[in-house]
């Protein structure tokens, strides 16, 4: 599944998050904002890649059963986590990184594909929270499981990137891209939305001013072990395994919430008739389901 911006403008890009970045703009965004985002962004990815030894979410992973004190930016991200789980009846855990080791996502794409000699048996991951005292900002990884922020903390970022060029620039008409998702920094942008894992049947939403679109894919990120046994990034905290085939497109005010609830609908579908209100197309084993806010934006 992707999205990409209909109108062709002027665009800054680079590489950060495991994902590449793209500022859509009208010509008034100088390299100096540009500058200022990235460095933002590289802080971030500084604290919450689990790829990287010294970030947060390392010395979390590091420590299981352990509390330990965490920046009050982890901390916000992780109590917003918290929240998302239980309100997606734990379709979305960021508690999946041990099972995403075990199925052979160990490092980044950049440095290795992920594999595994042997495809583990998978096992449900506990539904305890990450933050266990927000006012000492004590955070705790269970047994058995690791931390992995993934898309959430590359969205959270994103959105704290919107209001730094919010604040620097002037340029009436900013779209700020990562990978397949994307934030109007400013004013409305028209987007094509693919239909499901395939470009046939695409469509056109609006992404009105101030809000984010998120796409979650099973597809996104396919391999096989060498014991010929698929996989792919998307696991279903239920079973601990690889999700159902799914997807899903979620909008939404919060870019991180978008994220949040675009994997848990990937994961399971069913979510978008239990979360009415939220602005959502998810392809399943039922097909295209939709709510009545995705057909507000929809053109």
């Amino acid at each position: 599944m992707s999205e990409t911006a209909i109108e062709t403008r002027p665009a800054w890009e680079w590489r950060a998050m495991g994902a590449t970045w793209r500022l859509r703009h009208t010509g008034k965004v100088e390299i100096e904002v540009v500058g200022a985002l990235a460095d933002a962004i590289a802080a971030d990815e500084r604290r919450w890649s689990r790829f990287l030894p010294r970030s947060e979410v390392s010395r979390l992973n590091r420590a299981p059963g352990v509390p330990l004190q965490v920046s009050t930016e982890t901390l916000d991200l992780l109590l917003a986590c918290d929240r998302w789980h239980e309100q997606t009846e734990g379709a979305f855990s960021v508690m999946v990184g041990g099972a995403l080791v075990g199925y052979g996502y160990r490092e980044s794409q950049r440095v290795r594909p992920p594999r595994t000699a042997v495809t583990p048996r998978p096992e449900p991951i506990p539904g305890a929270l990450v933050v266990v005292d927000a006012v000492r900002r004590l955070a705790c990884v269970p047994d058995g499981t690791a931390l992995d922020l993934g898309g959430v903390a590359r969205m959270w970022s994103a959105d704290r990137a919107a209001a730094i060029v919010r604040t620097l620039s002037d340029d009436p008409s900013i779209l700020l891209e990562i990978g397949d998702d994307m934030v109007a920094v400013r004013g409305d942008h028209l987007v094509a939305v693919s239909a499901g894992d395939s470009d046939d049947g695409a469509r056109a939403v609006v992404l009105r001013d101030g809000h984010a679109l998120a796409a979650s894919s099973w597809s996104a990120l396919l391999w096989s072990n060498d014991d010929g046994n698929p996989a792919h990034h998307l696991i279903d905290p239920a079973t601990g395994a690889p999700a159902d085939p799914g997807s899903a497109v979620v909008i939404a005010s919060d870019a991180a919430e978008a994220d949040a609830l675009s994997t848990a609908m990937a994961v399971r579908p069913s979510l978008v008739s239990r979360l009415p209100t939220t602005c959502a197309m998810v392809h399943g084993a039922q097909g295209e389901r939709h709510t009545a806010a995705w057909e507000a934006v929809a053109v």
